[in-house]
């Protein structure tokens, strides 16, 4: 009897690709340009040199996707040393394995993507630039991704400081967003659901709406119902980032993601309905015979 199961004596190549690194190649447009493997390092770096001359396509679409929601963008600056770009790529997967709420709410709060300092404006040294809805450079910081809290101590300031949240936040608050925002606080448990709703589908736009009122709110069940809005809008990104190209992935490799299904919190003061962390991402190894079938 013949086994089917593909072993390392009838494959080419045998590939082991974190669920993290997948989640991450999906949230972070341009993320391949960290991940994507080059054989020959001379070959490596003559690649990152074009990029720097040439507007990637993941920062048009990253622009594009500001200009549409008002969002500002986050531009991870790709370091010029492959070692470095490896580093940063392992950085950040590991910081989108488990994300706490503090940085699920940075990551819904901007557009993020990977590109060349050039392209961006980053001055040297900087690891990541801020952008405004239009694409133009804001602010620049160092910021370190290896662990959750250092980068919320990192991007909090770039994204908030000088009253940069305040000031998008007023932007977008219209009077439709406060009475929402409104209701949404209030005892009509009918107007509540409905206006949990509305900012829930209308996010994209509203979100630094919404966090601002999360940061403002002065009791815990006001802030209860605000992180379950920017809950739900992270359960959506992800579940976003699984219809994305996974170009980041090495050959061989493909996924699915099955998230549980994120609902509104039928009982906000008690917290014991919350919104649970993205489950279930599964690769799955092809070999080459495989995937020239499908």
């Amino acid at each position: 009897m013949t086994s089917s199961i593909p072993t390392p004596a009838n494959r080419d190549v045998v590939v082991r690709v974190s669920a993290a690194t997948a989640l991450a190649a999906g949230l972070v447009l341009g993320f391949s340009l960290l991940a994507s493997p080059v054989p020959d390092a001379r070959a490596d770096d003559a690649a990152a040199g074009e990029t720097a001359e040439q507007v990637p396509a993941c920062l048009t679409q990253a622009l594009a996707e500001m200009k549409r929601t008002g969002a500002p963008g986050i531009a991870i600056v790709v370091p010029a040393e492959r070692k470095d770009r490896s580093a940063l790529r392992d950085s950040v997967a590991a910081l989108l394995a488990e994300p706490c709420y503090e940085v699920q709410e940075l990551l819904v709060e901007a557009v993020w993507v990977c590109a060349p300092a050039k392209q961006v404006g980053a001055k040297p040294g900087e690891t990541a630039v801020l952008l405004d809805a239009e694409g133009r450079r804001v602010a620049g910081a160092v910021i370190d991704f290896s662990s959750q809290v250092k980068f919320v101590e990192g991007i909090g300031p770039l994204l908030h400081g000088e009253k940069r949240l305040e000031e998008r936040a007023k932007a977008v608050r219209t009077k439709e967003v406060k009475a929402d925002l409104e209701k949404l606080l209030g005892k009509d448990d009918d107007a509540r659901s409905a206006a949990a709703a509305r900012l829930t589908e209308a996010f994209p736009t509203v979100r630094a709406a919404v966090i601002q009122a999360r940061i403002d709110a002065t009791d815990d069940d006001a802030a209860k119902r605000l992180r379950q809005i920017v809950s739900l809008a992270w359960y959506r990104v992800t579940v976003a980032a699984a219809d994305r190209p996974m170009s980041a992935l090495p050959f061989g490799a493909s996924w699915s993601y099955a998230p549980r299904e994120a609902r509104a919190d039928p009982c906000p003061p008690c917290g014991m309905a919350r919104v649970t962390e993205t489950t279930r991402v599964v690769l799955v190894l092809l070999t080459k015979e495989e995937t020239k079938a499908k």
